[in-house]
């Protein structure tokens, strides 16, 4: 698919040099080539072309096979092959590789491949909802638990704050296409699932939306999901009435899914100010306070990360999020999540990511003088919560035991420690550092990850192979380069970081 983007004053969708000598020839790609929503049309939205037969000859020339969701080719392919027969011969080409992806999908055979009645039926089937389930323990992170206030307790008083407590809007942007908000289950009924309901009291705490306005012909379906406004005062009031009189406070928040997903950029990160008035006032309450957050990307949670004692990261979770989450909370499931991208301390530091380059300044080990090395003079270098972050409720140690350099591949080997009294998994993670190259190479830079079962206290030995291939990087003019010499390797648990050096 062609992007929406321009790259060297060319869009994609018309970029002759990209689609067919970089695409085609040099990376040998053979099949489809379809734009993005509407993307050929927009060519004369860009400033590119002029009318719509010159925009269909632009994006023809560039290799674009399919016109998605706007009518040019259907409009003026027929013109342009009257007026140069020339074109033809990129018509055949593009229609020979629908064609040939049609019979390689087997509908010259059977038209109606996926739609027969008897491979419809429910989606929604035990074991498609556990699996649910199981994804949601599994991608759920465990940004902070520093006084263990997780997992909660069996005999606690659980005031479960925030409009996410009993939303079914859990299903994110694009999901809630297909996806039936109806049919997910809540964080309410995960946890009556584990407590009397005695042992649970609720308040909105906030209203999840400002507005219904938004939605449109949607508005008053939303609404009766949702339910109606309220005046917010009386909601944070009620909040901590009802967190007042409950042993631990339980806080969902975060954002709503209209404020993740495309077209929903963003240049403050940070939560709304009726949020960061609803956590500081539970947590003058001086009572344990675990966050549950919901978003669809990172924020900047520097300023109210203090004010929880533990935060899980709940994403959007979808229909079987109810549960997951709730089996994390109470200790039915254990978090082995790491993150898969990072949160900033402040909006400023973006772009940050963990697999940059140290700059001819780095920070550390530098010979300049501190005020002329590559950092901010007002923030950290460092990020909030960084790439591969994550706890458990467990602890679990990683050391090398060897590394042997095979024809092709490494054989890595190294050995885990639970010191935990429970069964646990455990993601690890291992990183390379090429230390001198042709193209610069960042610190570090992920090159596999296992995940691993451990029994209670067990003591486990892995080998994994590791083929050399996934060690090398591509230059300026798209040739692979093997990594050589003494590279640095990292061995990454949520818990503990080991290296080991070795000469390739």
């Amino acid at each position: 698919m062609t992007a929406f983007n321009v790259l060297n004053g060319t869009p994609s969708t018309g970029n002759r040099w990209l689609n067919r000598d970089i695409l085609r020839k040099r990376f040998s790609f053979d099949g489809v080539l379809v734009s993005d929503y509407a993307a050929i049309e927009e060519l004369q939205a860009h400033g590119y072309t002029k009318n719509q037969k010159e925009t269909a000859r632009k994006a023809l020339e560039a290799g674009v096979d399919f016109d998605m969701m706007t009518s040019v080719y259907a409009n003026a392919l027929e013109q342009l092959a009257t007026e140069d027969p020339a074109i033809l011969v990129l018509l055949d080409e593009a229609v020979w590789r629908i064609l040939t992806l049609k019979n390689k999908l087997g509908l010259f055979e059977n038209p109606y491949r996926g739609l027969e009645t008897e491979q419809t039926g429910e989606v929604l089937t035990d074991a498609a909802k556990a699996t649910a389930t199981q994804l949601v323990e599994k991608s759920c992170v465990l940004l902070k638990n520093e006084q263990q206030a997780l997992p909660l307790k069996a005999k606690q008083k659980i005031a479960v704050i925030g409009p996410y407590g009993k939303s079914r809007l859990t299903l994110g942007f694009w999901a809630s296409v297909s996806g039936r908000p109806q049919d997910s289950t809540t964080l309410k009924d995960g946890l009556e699932q584990v407590f009397p309901t005695e042992q649970l009291s609720f308040a909105t705490g906030y209203n999840l939306f400002d507005s219904y306005d938004g939605f449109g012909p949607l508005k008053g379906g939303i609404e009766m999901l949702n339910g109606p406004l309220e005046d917010e005062a009386t909601l944070y009031q009620e909040a901590l009435e009802v967190a007042a009189e409950a042993d631990v406070i339980l806080l969902t928040f975060g954002e709503q899914f209209m404020e993740s997903g495309e077209g929903a950029s963003k240049t403050n990160l940070r939560l709304p100010a009726k949020q960061k008035q609803l956590i500081k006032g539970l947590a003058a309450l001086n009572k344990p306070l675990v966050g549950v957050l919901y978003t669809g990307r990172p924020l900047i949670l520097t300023d109210i990360e203090p004010y929880f004692d533990s935060l899980l990261l709940a994403w959007y979770p979808g229909t079987m999020g109810g549960y997951g989450v709730a089996n994390l909370l109470t200790g039915k499931a254990i978090p082995s999540a790491r993150l898969s991208m990072t949160f900033p301390r402040s909006e400023g530091q973006i772009p940050l990511y963990y697999a940059h380059n140290s700059t001819g300044r780095p920070v550390v080990n530098s010979t300049h003088s501190t005020r002329f090395l590559s950092k901010y003079i007002d923030e950290s270098n460092d990020p909030l919560f960084s790439f591969g972050h994550g706890g458990s409720y467990g602890t679990v140690t990683a050391t090398w035991q060897h590394c042997k350099n095979e024809v092709g591949m490494l054989n890595l080997g190294y050995q885990l420690t639970n010191q935990s009294d429970r069964a646990l998994e455990t993601v690890v993670h291992f990183y390379v550092h090429v230390p001198t190259a042709a193209i610069v190479q960042p610190i570090k830079r992920l090159v596999a990850s296992q995940r691993i079962k451990l029994a209670a206290e067990e003591v486990k030995d892995v080998v994994f192979t590791l083929a050399k291939a996934e060690l090398s990087f591509y230059d300026n003019d798209g040739q692979q380069h093997s990594a050589t010499g003494e590279l640095t390797f990292y061995l990454s648990t949520i818990n503990s970081e080991a290296t080991i050096t070795i000469n390739i």
